[in-house]
């Protein structure tokens, strides 16, 4: 557990690709299959597990099937053997659930979490202090030395910590107080990205919440244009050619490229390997090559890896939980809800970035799918008495 709460911190290389703590974490959780496998009886019966092993079966046949079609080495192993291993944290986190420390596992990953905002927020005002002004570059490069996801996986990955801390403060108003050191962060990251996702998952909230006065929608809407308009004023003024337009503009040419090389094996894709090694340079204005870095949206960048067949079934399930998660009657529902509008949050930003590639919002987005394997399977008052003798070994501990 506590390997998961220190973030993906890079330990060392695998070929090209950092070996994480969160990796760590989940190999070490390898451990707990057999516990999984053998003594539950629930993980076997449940639908949702079937689907995430119909993924997984899905997604080595593709490999299998690019691998005869394509000459893959040992490099092209690691991505796939990296996407398929990090689906395990569903038995992690279904685990954690069935010994009953699921919530209080959540709430000392949000301190933890929060803890880690208070130092990079005061790492921030202090390069603010030095320079006299706020310089993204000197923020950007001094604090990806502490925290490799910085800015834009981590502005994520806030939104996500967002929506936990308003969970929390349904039982405890105090926890609103967390938002004071999450906010900033989540400012000084200046990541357009982030902000659209957390606006995109808020306005999804009240209208679900809808009654009849649309003030709150209207209050959110000119908080955001206002945040809005003082980050990207603030970006483009102290950063030249990080402007709205040239991002967008970069991100089509890159988009672009990764659709002609998924034209060519559109059906099945790559067979999960590495997306740059496939589409390694685009085509930028004026007939200059330039290196892809990333695609910069895992709707395409899975579309290539998996082909159309792989890409609509994983889609579809996640749109499946997610509607599930909000239409859900039980004693568990508002945590369902809210873990939800998380991930509609992370829906957005995908089409942007590629958070479904991230090792430490992965950990929370299986976790997620399995809180609803494990909450969704029941209705109402049945799930306090089915609790009861969910594991035959294992003592269940209500919360």
């Amino acid at each position: 557990f506590l390997l998961l709460i220190l973030f993906s911190l890079p330990l060392f290389q695998v070929a090209k690709y950092d070996f994480s703590a969160t990796y760590l974490a989940l190999i070490s959780s390898l451990l707990l299959l057999p516990v999984i496998f053998f003594l539950s009886k629930s993980y076997w019966g449940n639908k949702i597990t079937i689907i995430v092993w119909c993924l997984r079966v899905l997604m080595a046949t593709i490999f299998l099937l690019a691998s005869y079609r394509l000459v893959i080495g040992t490099i092209d192993m690691i991505p796939f053997v990296g996407t398929l291993a990090l689906t395990f944290f569903y038995e992690l986190g279904y685990f954690i659930l069935s010994v009953g420390y699921f919530k209080k596992f959540l709430k000392y990953w949000t301190w933890i979490s929060t803890i880690m905002c208070i130092l990079l927020l005061s790492i921030v005002l202090f390069i603010i202090f030095q320079h006299g002004s706020i310089n993204i570059p000197e923020i950007v490069s001094t604090l990806r030395t502490y925290h490799p996801s910085w800015p834009n996986y981590f502005g994520i990955y806030l939104v996500l910590l967002f929506w936990l801390v308003v969970y929390f403060s349904k039982e405890n108003k105090r926890y609103f107080l967390l938002l004071l050191f999450i906010f900033p962060t989540l400012f000084f990251t200046f990541s357009r990205t982030a902000f659209l996702a957390l606006f995109i998952s808020v306005l999804c909230c009240l209208f679900l919440k809808r009654g009849k006065s649309l003030i709150p929608i209207i209050l959110v809407l000119m908080l955001f244009i206002l945040t809005s308009y003082v980050l990207f004023g603030t970006r483009e003024a102290v950063s030249p050619g990080y402007s709205l337009r040239d991002a967008i503009e970069l991100r089509q040419l890159r988009w672009g490229a990764a659709f002609s090389h998924w034209q060519e094996r559109p059906f099945l894709g790559y067979g999960f390997r590495s997306f740059t090694e496939e589409v390694p340079e685009y085509l930028r204005p004026g007939g200059r090559l330039s290196p892809m870095g990333s695609s910069h949206n895992d709707y395409i960048d899975l579309l290539v890896r998996g082909g159309v067949l792989y890409s609509l079934f994983f889609w579809v399930f996640v749109l499946y939980l997610v509607w599930r998660g909000l239409i859900k009657k039980n004693n568990k529902e508002y945590l369902l809800k809210y873990l939800s509008y998380s991930i509609i949050a992370l829906l957005v930003a995908a089409l942007f970035q590629n958070p479904f590639k991230d090792p430490l919002i992965l950990a929370l987005f299986w976790s997620y799918v399995a809180a609803m394997a494990y909450y969704g399977q029941f209705d109402g008052k049945k799930f306090r008495s089915n609790n009861k003798n969910f594991h035959p070994k294992i003592r269940v501990r209500g919360y």
